[in-house]
């Protein structure tokens, strides 16, 4: 009874005791949640910190960051750990840009019909890439990944459409019988039997209809991805899946997490064909060793036939997964061997697994989940190259269907009648037999806009992306839905920035960029002019700075030999007459009609030239042999033209643009300076030193 009670109070003074830590940890997380609450809060207000202000424009640090690390590239780095002289150099630079542009609205060039017309049109270019982004494929994106932390395998029975020349298509009879044996799997009939019996794909239903890989989203086609996923293992889909040549039963076998591993093996093949027994008995002694606690690697190297994975120890290298192969490249392995390495254990290591490349003993090192981030990349190109288009065509079609989207056949009809539907747009006088009535009968309607057949003939015979466009029926309708698809669009995006404050900021950007090219174009390149009076002054400040090149008249003998030229050297070092023997021995095509002669050459722009000139060679010098284009070159100099400073005009082209940016800067500066006057910029140091202390000492 004593125990009983010292238990009582035992039991009550541990749940006191518990409710105490409850109570405390309780608070503890209350103090934590509220110091995590006041540090954002304490970082928000840090980066709403006003740093610049223009007029009445205020730049907040948090838009400095933004932008030092959106124009620099600099992701990861943050704006508070540049030097000093560096911080205050990008703030300078950013705010005269944002300077630059309140000037261009203060002069209103955003009411410019010109920066308008720029701004309509890229604006389609920015938000097509923007909201295909926002509505289809990130959407579909994260279905698909939201799918891929598991893999399946299925079994399919597969009936194809008969085809007979004389009828077509038999997708009737194909469908009924689909349909019988879907009934006979839905009540139970076994499956394998029904594939090897019924299915028309001999491949898989020889396995009782049993598709050798596991799926996952994303790697298969669009009709089976979207039922798979409906399925638990041992169930049969309730409905046919249609696909492009038939009809799909299809029974998902086994529905699980999708894992990676990382493999090691130990592949035993080298004389398996002429003595299989004792390559059965090295595996053996191999599986009792590994058994008895011995190093994996160690067997590896010394006796796995793989001489890719033996200098790893065994390692097979990269991550694998059942349904999308090994990452980086697909690969996969055979079924018997994977089906081996999942039924292991992390640690574990296998018996004898038999394959056509010999006996393998298999060790599972280690398994790790499905990660979203690694592979939304991967599957986004994918997703772009297989499904974005059809998927892009849909999403219109079913906004061009909620704009009322019409054609009319009757004028269809009437215009393929009245034209050539062997010729093209490009053919003279096409159109020339449709008649002023039909051209005034609408061909199609959206969003309560017609479209007239003469509207069309216009549109079609000029645009020039349409030059060429054959005229048949599948043709005009295509074209005509490229007409539609714009403006189904613009509908579809007219309030994109109200939907997505990102597209207004990046729209925002865009417009600035116009704006600043046209402010400036206006303010400092329209008043560039080449004046030759401040371009002389220029040019007498820096004239020493523009040289010729220096000049030589020369003659040169070419031989293949390293022998012959020396002799050659010899001989014109003596006196002999460059000009005879370059007819003599020279082996340059063309040149011993030419007596070997060059004529005059710059040290700018001939090689040969440059090879002798830092010899500093003299009128009538022989220059010894040359190393030169696969042989050697024997140089006779005629005659010099040293280098000297250039006269006014021949300089021009080496110091205008020099003179130019000169100039540019100078324009810039009298119009920032006149900016500052203006509109007042002020950059807030003491406040941007307490901001960066703060977030540094973070």
């Amino acid at each position: 009874m004593k125990i009983f009670r010292l238990s009582i109070i035992v039991i009550i003074l541990l749940a006191l005791l518990s409710q105490n830590v409850l109570i405390s940890q309780d608070k503890k997380k209350q103090k934590t949640t509220k110091t995590e609450s006041t540090k954002k809060n304490d970082t928000k207000s840090i980066d709403q910190t006003v740093i610049v202000k223009i007029g009445k424009e205020t730049i907040t640090y948090a838009e400095l960051e933004k932008a030092f690390k959106k124009n620099l590239s600099k992701k990861d780095y943050s704006l508070a750990r540049l030097p000093k002289d560096s911080l205050i150099e990008f703030i300078d630079l950013y705010s005269k840009y944002r300077m630059k542009v309140i000037d261009a609205l203060a002069k209103g060039y955003d009411k410019d019909s010109a920066v308008k017309a720029e701004i309509i049109q890229n604006r389609r270019m920015l938000a097509e890439s923007y909201f295909y982004d926002k509505k289809i494929i990130e959407p579909n994106i994260e279905e698909m990944l939201n799918k891929r932390d598991r893999e399946l395998q299925i079994a399919i029975i597969v009936k194809t459409f008969a085809q007979d020349p004389s009828k077509g298509t038999d997708s009737l009879q194909t469908y009924k019988r689909a349909k019988l044996i879907l009934e006979k799997a839905l009540a139970g009939g076994d499956f394998a039997e029904l594939a090897k019996d019924s299915s028309d794909d001999k491949e898989t239903a020889k396995n009782g209809g049993i598709v050798a890989n596991f799926i996952t989203s994303g790697n298969t086609t669009r009709p089976i991805d979207t039922v798979i996923y409906k399925l638990k293992a041992g169930q049969v889909y309730p409905d046919l899946v249609k696909i492009r040549d038939g009809y799909l039963v299809i029974k998902c076998l086994k529905n699980e997490p999708r894992q990676l591993v990382k493999l090691s093996q130990i592949l035993l093949s080298e004389g398996i064909a002429k003595d299989s027994l004792g390559v059965i008995r090295k595996a053996d002694s191999l599986i009792a060793l590994l058994k008895k606690g011995a190093d994996f690697k160690r067997l590896a190297e010394e006796n796995s036939n793989d001489p890719a994975s033996s200098i790893r120890g065994g390692d097979l290298g990269k991550w694998y997964s059942r349904s999308t192969g090994f990452e980086g490249n697909g690969s996969k392995l055979l079924p018997l061997f994977e089906a081996a390495a999942f039924a292991l254990k992390v640690g574990e290591t296998s018996g004898k697994v038999i394959t056509e490349y010999g006996i393998h003993i298999i060790k599972k090192d280690s398994v790790k989940s499905f990660s979203k981030d690694t592979e939304r990349d991967e599957l986004k190109k994918l997703y772009r190259r297989v499904y974005f288009e059809s998927d892009k065509r849909e999403f219109l079609a079913s906004i061009k269907k909620n704009l009322g989207f019409t054609f009319n056949e009757s004028a269809l009809n009437k215009l393929l009648a009245s034209i050539d539907t062997t010729k093209t747009t490009l053919q003279p006088e096409w159109e020339k037999n449709v008649n002023a009535s039909l051209k005034t009968e609408t061909l199609f309607t959206i969003n309560k806009q017609n479209t007239t057949v003469g509207d069309f003939l216009n549109k079609i015979s000029t645009q020039k992306e349409f030059k060429g466009s054959a005229t048949t029926r599948d043709n005009f309708r295509n074209v005509i839905n490229r007409f539609a698809d714009p403006i189904a669009f613009d509908y579809a995006t007219i309030n994109l920035d109200q939907e997505y404050p990102d597209f207004a900021s990046l729209m925002k950007e865009f417009r600035d960029g116009i704006l600043l090219f046209k402010v400036e174009a206006i303010e400092v390149w329209d008043k560039l002019k080449f004046d030759s009076t401040q371009a002389r002054a220029f040019w007498e400040q820096n004239k020493t700075r523009y040289n010729t090149y220096p000049v030589y008249d020369f003659s040169e003998v070419y031989v293949l030999s390293d022998t012959l030229a020396k002799d050659i050297y010899k001989f014109a070092k003596t006196g002999t007459d460059i000009g005879k023997l370059a007819e003599q021995y020279t082996q340059r095509q063309g040149y011993r009609e030419k007596k070997g002669n060059w004529g005059k050459a710059s040290t700018k722009d001939n090689k040969l030239a440059q090879l002798f000139a830092p010899k500093n060679p003299k009128q009538g010098d022989v220059i010894e042999p040359i190393p030169y284009e696969q042989g050697f070159s024997v140089v006779y100099i005629n005659s010099v033209e040293p280098a000297r400073m250039k006269k006014f005009e021949e300089a021009i082209p080496d110091f205008a643009p020099e003179y130019q940016e000169k100039v540019q800067k100078g324009l810039t500066e009298i119009w920032m300076t006149q900016l500052k006057k203006k509109h007042g910029l002020q950059i807030l140091e003491k406040d941007l030193e307490r901001v960066i202390k703060e977030l540094n000492s973070k």
